[in-house]
């Protein structure tokens, strides 16, 4: 039976500063994968996030599943990615982002 439990790479309300990867899902069982980045504060003169998901077979060699589009402002980004299809992803999942500005 496929997990249909909610992971946060990120726990909400964690003030960021700097590059750096999230702590690695594993994805096993899962049939599906719904990542949400969700930017409650910014500050800054000129802020931005660069936030890339990756994947691997192994956790330790990884690749980009999806790139979201570079956030500079509060904001909500989403991308679902069902297993089995072309975006497929891979059995471990997490996030990689830089802060500037």
């Amino acid at each position: 039976m496929a997990k249909s439990n909610e992971v946060k790479l990120v726990q909400a309300n964690e003030s960021k500063t700097a590059t750096a990867v999230t702590p690695s899902v594993d994805c096993l069982n899962f049939n599906e994968v719904c990542i949400e980045m969700n930017i409650t504060n910014v500050s800054g003169t000129l802020p931005t996030l660069d936030m890339v998901i990756q994947h691997s077979h192994d956790n330790v060699n990884w690749s980009a599943l999806y790139t979201f589009p570079q956030k500079i402002a509060v904001g909500i980004g989403v991308r679902y990615i069902p297993d089995g299809t072309v975006y497929g992803f891979l059995r471990y999942i997490r996030g990689s982002y830089t802060i500037g500005g």
